[in-house]
């Protein structure tokens, strides 16, 4: 049985937002390195096609979407063993260069194995569709980086153009850096709700962008699609404590 843990998508954002930052430095967590077949900095098929939302969007029946979950928790199952395996879970952050290499080894290995699985499973309309939502979710998600992603080459975004969504970028970090640093010992919680940020971040990633990219844009994400619906499921969890002796 999978340790399987749900998460929201503003606590995976908020992870990301680690990574973003992290990424300046060379060190990446781990939704970012290795990614989920979305240029390695996303979520793939795989989990997006086993989300509730998702499936009503694209209109799959209940024995196909049993089908789409079993696979989900199949690679949960099986990313839950690599990690176990490699001494360290799917949310360590300082990770060293030759654990880095070995979750990259792992992580390509079985979404190579399994992403393929879903367009085998779904109709061709409903593959093409679960891509556009990926798409979507991702840019959401990881603003800026996204467009770094081959599958937008065709927006032919100019050097000008991706010094201003460094900015972008870089803006974000900061207002969620200034927001963290609220936190501390004897202070009152910090709740970083990523979903306004995210929707700033988007807005203003969208201004840097011609009227013709944008457009291009829209044809190729396709109707619009609500990313803060999406609930993550994962693999990787902690490693479980040791049963204490009686």
């Amino acid at each position: 049985m999978p340790r399987q843990i749900l998460l929201a998508i503003p606590i995976i954002s908020f992870a990301l937002y680690v990574g973003l930052a992290r990424a300046q430095t060379g060190n990446t967590p781990g939704y970012g390195d290795g990614g989920f077949g979305f240029g390695g900095q996303g979520i793939g098929p795989v989990p997006l096609a086993a989300d509730l939302s998702v499936q009503k969007n694209i209109g799959i029946n209940d024995e196909l979407a049993a089908r789409l979950t079993a696979l989900r928790d199949e690679l949960n199952t099986a990313l839950d063993n690599e990690y176990r395996s490699a001494g360290f879970t799917s949310r360590d952050i300082n990770l060293t260069d030759e654990q880095r290499r070995t979750r990259r080894a792992f992580l390509k290995q079985l979404y190579d194995e399994f992403n393929p699985k879903v367009k085998e499973l779904l109709p061709e309309s409903q593959y093409k569709r679960l891509l556009q939502i990926q798409m979507q979710v991702n840019l959401w998600m990881t603003g800026p980086l996204a467009l770094n992603d081959p599958v937008f080459s065709e927006l032919r975004l100019t050097d000008d153009q991706k010094q201003k969504l460094d900015l972008v970028n870089e803006d974000s970090i900061k207002k969620v850096g200034e927001i963290l640093s609220q936190a501390g010992f004897g202070k009152a919680p910090v709740r970083l709700d990523p979903k306004p940020l995210n929707n700033d971040r988007t807005a203003k990633m969208m201004e840097v962008l011609t009227d013709e990219q944008m457009n291009k844009l829209k044809a190729m994400t396709g109707p619009s699609y609500d990313p803060s619906e999406f609930r993550l499921i994962v693999g990787g969890g902690p490693p479980p404590s040791p049963k204490k002796r009686r």
